[in-house]
């Protein structure tokens, strides 16, 4: 028996009536085993036409296995399956199927184009050639998901997302009325995950049917109209708003639902925490940019990038000191407090470098800029050899991470900047006659010395509020770039 035969290719579905011919998938009493283990025990159900339609459950359930054994791919040990009432090799050449991509060689050489074009393979048959209708036929799919644009780029060079849109792609020159997909979504951004369920909402309203192995429960109910739950045998089947119920899905997972469900709250957490942040780096963007004009036109942006450089050891030396300490450095203020300390002596050691010396202030900011960033650099090779190195939330202040701010983090960050904002606006008219012409400030009594230790102040407050955002390696440009 071939492979196409592993699962019986008679129509032996007309002996059992519950089964429709009209299904273009009807699965009987299948059971599956690797090793004599069964990992699908007696499934059975049948796929309404033009439906879209998940199979879910936890890891481990069969769902990939019950794909493959509907193609063919492996053995079945018992059942049927046929699609509109025929065995598998009659109907192939209505089936597209999407694997999943850790099936596929990305070293390949072969362009997306290509790998589209496979989708015509049986239609082009064994000995014909892919011709220019069929290459104009592939475009056309690679448009359709967003890809023409890539067609010439060899497979392994596009990002996940991109793969899985043209393996899409290549399902749709299959010309099929039925597709299976082992995970279309998985490690697909958000654009790529709508453009994708886009694309299965058109195949079937031109009446197509879609079989999708699916993960995230929380999509289940807005992507598919069935659903299949399935944990070794069929849990529940049918209308997703009937299937996906609590109890259901506590007899698919268990007490892994309970993951599940702390996950959510998780999820709904971060989601509340979501505006906070929103709003706390919209300020401190604006009072970045705003310090930033000054800075320029003070010809001081130089000294906000010596600064910025400055917080490194600082950062890094904290850490240091407060792991010997026992300080709760992720929570608590001990870095940033570092950062500003280091800061203010580099802005500090710059006026006096440069009042002090024979040297010009642009010297003295490269050798701050350098020395401070030099000791940082020191400092970051002792915190990696540290038992505790990645669990301080050091890399944050380093890289930023604005996703996973906590409100608290965005609501200090919103404070300070509220501050910036203030100090600057209410002291504008001096900042931009000290920034226009100190000659003629000084000239009239204004403090010159005074209003550019306040700027030098204000980029300090500014570089150190957007560390957890951007990081020290970009707060310099949220400074720099607005006012430029």
């Amino acid at each position: 028996m071939n492979q196409n035969d592993q699962v019986q290719t008679t129509s032996a579905l007309t002996a059992h009536p519950e089964h429709s011919a009209d299904s273009p998938l009807s699965v009987h009493a299948l059971t599956v085993a690797y090793h004599r283990k069964p990992v699908l025990w007696d499934i059975d159900f049948d796929v309404p036409p033009a439906s879209l339609m998940a199979i879910v459950g936890p890891n481990g359930a069969g769902k990939s296995t019950l794909i493959k054994a509907c193609l063919g791919l492996i053995p079945a040990a018992a059942g049927e399956v046929e699609f509109w009432g025929e065995p598998l090799r009659r109907a192939r050449s209505r089936i597209g199927y999407v694997p999943q991509r850790e099936s596929v060689d990305w070293d390949f050489p072969v362009s997306a184009l290509d790998v589209v074009s496979m989708g015509r393979y049986r239609k082009i048959g064994w000995f014909g050639r892919v011709s220019r209708a069929h290459k104009a036929a592939a475009l056309e799919c690679l448009e359709r998901v967003g890809m023409q644009e890539f067609a010439h780029r060899q497979i392994g060079k596009l990002s996940g997302g991109q793969q899985q849109r043209v393996f899409l792609a290549r399902a749709l020159a299959q010309e099929a009325d039925l597709y299976f997909m082992d995970e279309p979504f998985a490690g697909v951004d958000a654009a790529t995950e709508r453009a994708i369920i886009g694309v299965l909402r058109e195949l079937q309203q031109e009446g197509k049917t879609i079989i999708c192995v699916h993960h995230d429960l929380q999509t289940v109910g807005s992507y598919f109209d069935h659903t299949l739950l399935l944990n070794m045998r069929v849990v529940a089947f049918g209308p997703t708003s009937q299937t996906l119920t609590q109890e259901n899905l506590v007899k698919s997972y268990g007490g892994r639902l309970t993951l599940l469900e702390q996950a959510s709250e998780a999820i709904a957490q971060m989601a509340s925490n979501t505006t906070v942040v929103v709003v706390a780096s919209g300020l401190f963007g604006v009072a970045a940019g705003l310090v930033g004009v000054f800075a320029l036109m003070r010809k001081r942006s130089l000294t906000a990038d010596a600064i910025g450089h400055a917080t490194l050891p600082g950062v890094a030396g904290a850490f240091i000191v407060g792991t010997m300490l026992g300080l709760p450095l992720r929570e608590g203020p001990w870095l940033l407090v570092g950062a500003a300390v280091a800061g203010a002596i580099g802005a500090w050691l710059i006026q006096l470098i440069a009042h002090r010396t024979r040297l010009n202030e642009d010297a003295a900011i490269g050798i701050v800029l350098s020395v401070f960033f030099g000791v940082g650099v020191v400092l970051l090779g002792v915190v990696q050899n540290m038992e505790s190195g990645t669990q301080g939330g050091l890399s944050t202040f380093i890289f930023g991470h604005t996703a996973s701010m906590l409100a608290a983090d965005a609501k200090s960050m919103a404070i300070i900047a509220l501050f910036v904002l203030f100090v600057t606006l209410a002291l504008r008219k001096q900042l931009t006659l000290v920034c226009f012409n100190d000659t003629y400030a000084r000239a009239t009594g204004w403090p010159v010395q005074f209003v550019d230790l306040l700027l030098l102040g204000l980029i300090i407050l500014v570089s150190v509020a957007g560390l957890r955002a951007v990081g020290l390696l970009l707060v310099v440009a949220m400074i720099a770039i607005p006012a430029a």
